[in-house]
Parts: structure tokens; C-alpha cells; sequence
């Protein structure tokens, strides 16, 4: 069953919207509030699959959420699509995410309302696509929890350090189950599957992405890879180093060129029995080469050899815009460890965080006076 919440302050229109969709999008449980300032907990309360918001309420009714406040409202707290059905198209356009697939515009007019509902439509494989997600990640935390906890608790008598402990315990199995549903399934990833867009740590960490912020994002030069280990950038623990070891990135042909030594003039039947190793190693003599990420950075080859140091201070988000150097994006295990690997093979040092070494230690002398 499809779940929609309406939100719109003109009764009419949205019992007209219902009834369209009760007879063309069955079966459909579809809400409707007029209310802006109860529309984030009713949001929160019926977990809607698809959102029908009406940004041209009545100012007077605004208390809460003025302006576009209710659709920043509504985006960062339930990921769903959402059609935006009103009035005054033209001047918030600029407000929505621009082609996101979940995100679509619909000006009101006559016959717009049977649009709005081809459009809802259209999102029920989606629909079912996160649904799919969302009870695979329950499934798994349930059965995670039933398993780590037992150990968890065993070896753990603080109850503020078990919460902790059961915390990075569930988060690890949960993505290494989720990693293993995409291999058992023997699922070829999307070159830039690599990527993970934006970054989900707030720490900078080894083989993140980073962009100049004054150059052009489709600029190879405009980019550097982080090689320092990111046990030595987390900010909690109090970074070991100021600056950032970075490797320049340069043409994607380089790659070719210099790092395999193919001539510029190669033919392309030649290319095309060469091609499969060079990309399944993506390394060769000092090169890492990295494909594109649609309309975000082009595809580029890493200089492991071009190292220069990057200030901490002078990295930072989109919207630090003092800082120098933009963080782009996150390259995902295991072709984060990839990375390592092939800058080790030039020069370098592994790193890996803090232990408990000193628990380590009194478990082997336990051990050690049982044996």
C-alpha cells in the first residue's frame, strides 16, 4: 500500500487530489494536513511514502516554518519523494534541489492535479526500492543486536561503555552484512559505487577526495588525495598532525601515458586488449586511476608521487568558505585500502587507530598465568 501525505491549506483541492488517487493509485492510504505548523509531526507520526507540499500557503498561517522553511523541514527529516504542488512555481524553483530524481515541481493549474498523480505514480518502484532497504537494515539490526549483545555484556561491566561498545559493534556487522547481500548476489558495482557522496565521517580520513575551491570542479588539477592516515586527523582525540599529506591528481591519460607506458599514438585494438587488466588494477608505476562521479568530478589519474602538504585548518565543507580546499567525497573500503596499498608501494607508512592495548596486555598476562 502506498502511504501519502498531502500537505495543503486548500480543502477542495486536496480532496480532489485524494479521490484522484484513491481510484488510479489503489490501494493508497492517503492523509491530508491543512495545518502548516502541525505538518512536521504529522510527517513524523504517519512516515509517508511520498510527500505532496504545498509551499504557497497562506503567510498568516507561517508561525513556525516561514518561507521555504517548511520544505527544508521536510527534506531533512524524511527521505522520500516529494512533489511540490503550488501556485507560485517560478519563484521557489531556485529553492529545490536542482534534477534531483526524487524531487519534482508541479505548478497548480487546470488538469494538474491527474499530473501530480501520474508523477506519484511513477515513484512506486521507488517506493518499494526503499522499503526493500529499510527492512533489510531493521532485519539485520535485530539480528545483530541478538549477537553482539551477549558478548557485548559478557565482556563489559560498564553500562556506559556496554551502550558504546554495542553501538560501533551493530554499526560494523550492519555494513559488513550489507556488503555481503551486494557479493553474494554477485553484483558488478557502478564505477562510482566507490564513492561515498557527501562524506559520512566529520573527520577527514585517508583516500578522502579534496578539491580546490577557487578551480573548476571538471579540472583534474583542481584535486588531491588524502594519504595520511586517518587515525592521525581525528579532531576528538586532538590531530597528531597539522597539515595533510595530499597526492595531486592530473589527466586521466596520464595514467596511460606515463604510469603504463602505453604511446600516446596507441591504436585502438591494441588499447582494447590492454584495457581490462590496466582498469582492473587501476595502478601502474606510481598512477592510481579514479573513474568519474556524474556530474560531480571528472575521471582523473592520481600522481602517488606528487605529494605536498595540505593545512587541516584550510579543509573544509562546502560551506566553509574560507577554507582553501574543498572535501568532495569519501572513497569506500576496500578501495580506500587500494589506495594504501599502492601508495605503500611507492613510499609510506600504514597507520591504524588507537587500542585498548593495555586491556590486550592484562588479558595475555591472565592467559599467560592459566597456561
Amino acid at each position: 500500500m502506498l502511504n501519502l501525505l498531502m500537505i495543503e491549506d486548500d480543502s477542495d483541492l486536496a480532496d480532489t487530489v485524494k479521490e484522484l488517487a484513491e481510484e488510479r493509485l489503489s490501494p493508497v492510504e492517503f492523509s491530508i494536513e491543512h495545518d502548516f505548523n502541525r505538518a512536521i509531526d504529522r510527517l513524523s507520526r504517519t512516515k509517508p511514502d511520498v510527500v505532496i507540499l504545498d509551499l504557497a500557503l497562506d503567510e498568516s498561517d507561517r508561525t513556525q516554518f516561514p518561507g521555504s522553511g517548511i520544505w527544508e523541514e521536510v527534506w531533512a527529516r524524511r527521505f522520500c519523494p516529494i512533489v511540490v504542488y503550488t501556485a507560485r512555481a517560478e519563484s521557489i524553483e531556485h529553492q529545490l534541489p536542482s534534477e534531483h530524481p526524487f524531487v519534482r515541481l508541479v505548478a497548480k493549474g487546470p488538469g494538474t492535479d491527474q499530473e501530480v498523480i501520474g508523477i506519484v505514480g511513477g515513484f512506486s518502484s521507488h517506493v518499494n526500492g526503499i522499503h526493500a532497504v529499510e527492512d533489510r537494515i531493521l532485519e539485520t539490526l535485530q539480528q545483530v543486536l541478538k549477537d553482539v549483545s551477549v558478548h557485548v555484556f559478557a565482556g563489559e561491566t560498564d553500562e556506559e561503555v556496554r551502550r558504546d561498545m554495542l553501538m560501533r559493534a551493530a554499526r560494523r556487522r550492519i555494513a559488513a552484512v550489507l556488503d555481503h547481500d551486494v557479493i553474494a548476489e554477485d553484483r558488478r558495482l557502478a564505477n562510482w559505487e566507490k564513492y561515498i557522496i557527501p562524506p559520512l565521517e566529520p573527520d577527514l580520513m585517508m583516500a578522502d577526495l579534496i578539491r580546490e575551491r577557487e578551480k573548476s570542479p571538471t579540472d583534474p588539477t583542481a584535486y588531491r588525495v588524502v594519504i595520511t592516515p586517518t587515525c592521525d586527523m581525528v579532531r576528538s582525540q586532538g590531530p597528531k598532525v597539522k597539515s595533510a599529506l595530499v597526492a595531486a591528481c592530473c589527466d586521466w591519460r596520464l595514467f596511460f601515458t606515463k604510469g603504463a607506458n602505453l604511446a600516446s599514438n596507441t591504436g585502438a585494438s591494441k588499447l582494447k586488449n590492454k584495457l581490462p587488466a590496466l582498469l582492473n588494477e587501476c595502478y601502474a608505476d606510481g598512477y592510481l586511476l579514479l573513474p568519474e562521479y556524474p556530474n560531480i568530478f571528472p575521471s582523473m589519474a592520481v600522481n602517488l608521487r606528487d605529494l605536498v602538504l595540505v593545512a587541516l585548518e584550510n579543509i573544509g565543507d562546502f560551506a566553509d568558505e574560507g577554507k582553501g580546499f574543498v572535501r568532495v567525497a569519501s572513497i569506500d573500503s576496500p578501495f580506500r585500502e587500494q589506495v594504501a596499498w599502492n601508495y605503500l608501494q611507492v613510499t609510506g607508512r600504514p597507520g591504524a587507530p588507537p587500542c585498548d592495548n593495555q586491556g590486550w596486555v592484562d588479558a595475555v598476562i591472565q592467559a599467560w598465568d592459566r597456561s
